[in-house]
């Protein structure tokens, strides 16, 4: 429970369209949560994941050479498939956030938890996800691996 007043909203029209009010006041929360991106190392390779070794299936440019030709040496007459190539492999995580929704978390405290949970939801797009919402008991917002609807 809060002490702030309820304001009921009756549906838009549309409702593709948010309220000009909530993306006015998202942004302000946005504003306050935005980070730079750590600088890019010029000398480093683009992509997100690890390198990794794996046969050529029509994907990757880069041959690993030592691997290829381990390969070649058993086999003379080569198929794609005897080709190695080096490519990005990303792990996937599971993340699990938990997010106070105690009564220490009225209004805009409240909001930026909010939109901090979004924020991440985003940038764990490849990730396994849940949100876990706690107070004095705690509720499953979201399973772990469901997808995440904005």
């Amino acid at each position: 429970m809060t002490d702030e007043p309820a304001v009921l909203v009756a549906p838009d029209a549309d409702p593709s369209e948010p309220d000009p009010r909530v993306r006015a006041q998202a942004r302000r929360i946005a504003s306050r949560l935005a980070m730079p991106r750590p600088r890019r190392d010029a000398t480093a390779r683009r992509g997100i994941g690890e390198l990794a070794s794996m046969p050529y299936r029509g994907g990757s440019d880069e041959i690993d050479l030592d691997r290829t030709i381990e390969v070649l040496a058993e086999r003379p007459v080569p198929d794609d498939e005897d080709i190695v190539v080096r490519d990005r492999v990303r792990t996937r995580r599971s993340v699990v956030l938990l997010v106070d929704v105690s009564g220490s978390m009225r209004g805009e405290r409240v909001k930026t938890a909010a939109a901090t949970v979004g924020a991440l939801s985003a940038e764990l797009a490849h990730d396994a996800l849940s949100v876990v919402a706690f107070w004095s008991d705690a509720a499953l917002l979201l399973r772990l691996g469901e997808p995440v609807k904005p």
